[in-house]
């Protein structure tokens, strides 16, 4: 039945929770350890990323026998509670490691580089020369123009060497990078003298020496637990040089130079892999991805492999955010979302590298046939900028986490969850978002939210007609922008599944996986693989559509404008801040619409007619109808107004078998639809107060109000809704307070008269009929959460703009109680900052027409 799937909608199952890294940061305590993972099983987090992190002690060593007791004591409280473990690779990042144990049983292990030295006439190369040049440098670019081999023996007679002011004799010599990884004990992050080394990944024989001192030992204590409650091991960022400063030196690794040639370089290239000039960038690009095909070789298909033979999944991500070689050996392909490289304030949402993550690997997922993709995210993605500070609020949590579902990320892995914030700890890369947020005892909420978007998600079927080609190693954002903004559905596609085989054609449409595509899009022939241009040739030459970007100018209308009429939704008009994910699952259709800018969204979606539309709020846990449906001209299309405010997405989701209606109808539930009181649809967010329907009739609510903070015994009379900052003895005070106040309903004499005591007056009147008519509370400006009841009964809480809460059939004539609890930042306390903090308002109750 159609309501059953609306119920799993509700309450999906907890495979689809979010997996949040929780960070092992102090001196550890099997109890304490244990109350943690209840903490999380009861708000509804059914698993965790065991992560550790700096701030362990140096008695825990770690994969020590008492480290590895710890690990036991999560484990086996997670599989009481049936929830999911992912084990996190190192000690602490980038993978590869083993916290220096790699290095330590080999010095030979250590990361790997290639340097170049200009030699004085009558030196030797000192260290293990890959390769002696004479090169002609052109003075101006810096560039290698003429370059002639050599060997050791023409050291040996300086005269025949042609030294002069711009020609040099350079020796290539590959020597250990110095690289280092972030440690878990004090004094061993990447730039103290403890950071443990960094190990060659391109070396297959360091790689096997982590597997098995990483791998291997957790799977000898542990065996039990895989693929149960142990579902995947995590890798992070693993690097080929390590941290530290690398100028001057590229990836090398022992024998590398003959993968060089065979990627198209010549030896006489290498003087040109060290400078920046445009005009030897191609060289570099091809470098660059001699080392990716390597290490995706030597590190990430060792590492899958080894998973998929013990029953779990490798999951976590590579470097770079726009790698999707590396994907086709993760279990659960994944991508890092950090330091508000994207966010919500910029242009960065579709411009730049960071834009393509999400998408990049959902795509990459659904093309690979892997059920599940996740995303690191929100790590230190605070207001300000990279750094230290904690202001993270829940509205950028929300908006990050619709960035991340409309794109296609059905698993959220959040960063973090500190196991404590005693002294430094509170500065290593914060902000915590979990635990020691101020919304930790609702966070239940938040959860149910990301669980219902991970399941939409995963399962379905991206409706998309249009495939956007992709390197292994870069995504186009230019190409993807004009189609976010016109609504017009498309996937990446790698361009390996067009070299693999992967690609087939059926029915005069390019199939890869569960997808179909209508048309190709090419950003860049430039970027592609010589395989990939002839299989290009022959899809247009069967006839396919194959079209090149780059041969339509940079915005391209012409083109995105053609597509959008090709099939499936499309917004009219097209809306620039609306992104919206086509799927199918079950018999159903689902729109997942998201608004991402600051403003409204309001247009109609035009498409194929499967059926009379309901709306699923997956924030609020509800449904209703549209506020619209009209049939088009064409009897197979139909046109659904949609409304998105400030920081919302809503679901539009076609039942199968439905019909189409034959007239427009008028937003309505019924009993079985919804679980609002009101029988018309819950208001838009507004983008703004003054947006939205104009009140009937507006009651100011000006006070007396009483606050009074959780800390604190007393209750503080204002005259009116206030910022608290100067109000607490601690003028960082971070926490939650409650708002009080009585005002008299509508239609009294007195439209906002004021009761003399708050708790005398919430028993008045209790059974009073309620006041007819749509009422909307609307409480202004808040720093930052609300939480609202009237008269005793709870009303809803808001986490951003606007601050509206439905109060039908609760506004009584006479006395009316209102308690407002609200929280401001948790940056107040943490960054030691003085922020507008309170309920600040004004608050107004408003009658709608």
């Amino acid at each position: 039945m159609p309501g059953d799937l609306f119920a799993t909608f509700l309450d999906p199952p907890r495979d689809f929770t979010p997996v949040p890294m929780w960070f092992w940061n102090d001196d550890l305590d099997p109890d304490e350890i244990r109350r943690q993972v209840r903490a999380f099983h009861d708000r509804e987090v059914y698993g965790f990323v065991l992560h550790p992190r700096m701030g362990l002690p140096k008695s825990i060593p770690y994969l020590s026998g008492r480290f590895l007791d710890f690990v036991g004591a999560a484990l086996e409280e997670a599989e009481r509670l049936d929830m999911q473990v992912f084990l996190y690779d190192e000690a602490m990042y980038p993978s590869g490691s083993a916290h220096g144990e790699v290095v330590r049983s080999d010095p030979a292990f250590a990361a790997q580089s290639l340097v170049r030295r200009i030699l004085a006439p009558g030196l030797e190369p000192a260290g293990r020369l890959v390769s002696l040049q004479e090169i002609t440098v052109d003075p101006a670019s810096g560039i290698g123009l003429e370059v002639r081999l050599l060997s050791p023996a023409d050291l040996a007679d300086p005269a025949a060497l042609r030294t002069g002011p711009d020609r040099v004799v350079a020796a290539f010599v590959q020597e250990p990078s110095g690289g280092r990884i972030r440690g878990i004990h004090p004094g061993e992050d990447s730039r103290d003298p403890d950071a443990p080394m960094a190990a060659d990944l391109l070396n297959p024989a360091a790689v096997d020496r982590f597997i098995a001192l990483t791998h291997e030992r957790y799977y000898a204590r542990f065996r039990r637990h895989f693929g149960r409650t142990v579902r995947a091991l995590f890798t992070d960022e693993p690097s080929m040089m390590g941290r530290g400063d690398m100028t001057g030196r590229i990836p090398w690794t022992t024998g590398f130079l003959e993968e060089v040639l065979e990627a198209g370089l010549r030896e006489t290239d290498l003087w040109n892999l060290f400078d920046g000039s445009p005009a030897t960038a191609g060289l570099r690009r091809r470098f660059d991805r001699a080392c990716r095909k390597r290490l995706e070789r030597t590190y990430f298909q060792k590492a899958g492999d080894w998973c998929v033979r013990h029953g779990i999944a490798l999951a976590g991500h590579p470097a770079d955010c726009d790698a999707t070689g590396p994907l086709r050996h993760f279990g659960i392909p994944g991508q890092d979302l950090v330091l508000r490289r994207v966010a919500p304030e910029t242009d960065t949402s579709l411009a730049g590298p960071e834009s393509t993550l999400a998408k990049g690997v959902a795509d990459a997922a659904r093309c690979l046939g892997r059920r599940r993709c996740a995303v690191e995210c929100f790590g230190c993605c605070i207001r300000n900028g990279p750094g230290t500070g904690w202001d993270l609020p829940m509205e950028d949590l929300k908006w990050y986490a619709d960035w991340l579902a409309v794109r296609g990320v059905n698993l959220f892995i959040p960063h973090a969850f500190y196991y404590s914030i005693r002294g430094d700890r509170a500065r290593e890369r914060p902000p915590d978002v979990g635990p020691h947020s101020l919304w930790w005892d609702r966070y239940a909420g938040f959860s149910r939210f990301l669980r219902r978007l991970s399941w939409l998600v995963a399962d379905a079927v991206l409706q998309a007609p249009v495939a956007l080609l992709c390197t292994d190693d870069r995504l186009s954002w230019q190409g993807a922008r004009s189609l976010y903004e016109r609504q017009v559905g498309f996937c990446y596609l790698p361009e390996s599944c067009l070299l693999d085989g992967s690609g087939r054609m059926e029915g005069g449409r390019l199939v890869v996986g569960r997808q179909s595509f209508a048309v190709l899009l090419v950003e860049d022939r430039e970027e592609l693989l010589p395989g990939t241009l002839e299989r290009l040739e022959n899809l247009a030459l069967s006839g396919f559509p194959v079209v090149f970007l780059e041969d339509h100018g940079p915005s391209r209308p012409d083109i995105v404008d053609a597509l959008a009429r090709v099939e499936g939704f499309r917004a009219d008009p097209p809306s620039p801040d609306l992104r919206i994910l086509d799927l199918s699952r079950e018999g159903w259709r689902f729109l997942l619409c998201v608004n991402e800018g600051p403003g409204l969204v309001d247009t109609f979606l035009a498409g194929p007619a499967p059926g009379t539309p309901e709306i699923w709020d997956p924030w609020e846990g509800r449904r209703y109808r549209p506020i619209s449906v009209e049939p088009g001209p064409d009897p197979d299309r139909l046109s659904v107004r949609l409304r998105l405010g400030y920081r919302e997405c809503r679901v539009l989701a076609f039942p199968p078998g439905t019909r189409m209606p034959d007239r427009e109808m008028a937003g309505s539930t019924d009993p079985g639809v919804g679980e609002s009181r009101s029988l018309l649809p819950p208001d838009p967010a507004w983008a703004e107060a003054g947006e939205g329907p104009v009140p009937a009739r507006t009651l100011p609510l000006t006070g007396p109000w009483q606050l009074r903070f959780d800390d604190g015994p007393t209750w503080i009379d204002l005259d009116g809704p206030a910022d608290w900052t100067d109000l607490h003895p601690d003028g960082f005070y971070s926490g939650w307070a409650t708002c009080r106040m009585s005002f008299e309903g509508p239609g009294a004499d007195s439209a906002a008269s004021l009761a003399a005591d708050s708790a005398a007056s919430l028993a008045a009147d209790s059974a009073a009929e309620p006041v007819p008519g749509r009422w909307r509370l609307d409480l202004g400006r808040v720093e930052e959460i609300a939480e609202v009841r009237l008269n005793g009964r709870p009303v809803g809480a808001r986490s951003w703009k606007p601050y509206r809460f439905d109060v039908s059939g609760l506004v009584r004539p006479g006395s009316n109680d209102l308690e407002i609890r609200v929280a401001n930042s948790i940056s107040c306390r943490m960054d030691r900052v003085r922020k507008p903090s309170g309920l600040l308002g004004p608050v107004r109750l408003l009658q709608d027409p």
